[in-house]
């Protein structure tokens, strides 16, 4: 009788930089105050030439779809991973609508019954775009799924290391 087979060794993790990209935002929007930023997860996984995938959402909030998630094509394996994980989470919906009355874009109360718009004055519900996307739901996601571990949030920022 032969002794049994060794267990096979776990497929070792890789780990890789997670970064926090933001860039500055093309036309501002006038329902979200201060500076606004474009915010990306970028994970380095190639250390040679610095390229790796960045995950985010895109779009804009007025038309009728909302914003989508996106991820960048690359040659890395792990990505599927991540991309099962952030494109089960909730992107931001469609939260404006062209106002005929005023002649511009601006947020919506309510979708039912018609399109109905805040009065001057009333307290309006904040917005949610990529960077509440991104702080909100995506990097508390990959957190608690063990994607990113160690690291920390500076300033709004964060790097860290993630095993994938």
């Amino acid at each position: 009788m032969e002794p049994p087979a060794p267990p096979q060794q776990q497929q070792q993790q890789q780990q890789h930089a997670v970064y926090l990209v933001k860039s500055r935002v093309g036309l501002p929007d006038p329902d979200m105050p201060g500076p606004r930023y474009h915010h990306v997860i970028f994970v380095e996984t190639n250390v040679q030439d610095r390229s790796g995938v960045k995950f985010h959402v895109v779009g804009d909030i007025t038309s009728s779809g909302g914003m989508t998630y996106e991820s960048r094509a690359a040659a890395a394996p792990e990505r599927a991973r991540w991309d099962a994980l952030l494109r089960g989470l909730p992107t931001p919906p469609r939260q404006k609508a062209f106002n005929a009355a005023t002649g511009r874009a601006e947020l919506v109360k309510a979708w039912v019954p018609g399109v109905v718009f805040y009065e001057p004055g009333e307290a309006r519900h904040v917005p949610w775009k990529c960077t509440e996307w991104t702080n909100e739901h995506a990097l508390p996601a990959l957190w608690a799924a063990g994607f990113i571990v160690g690291g920390e949030v500076l300033a709004g920022s964060a790097a860290a290391s993630s095993p994938v």
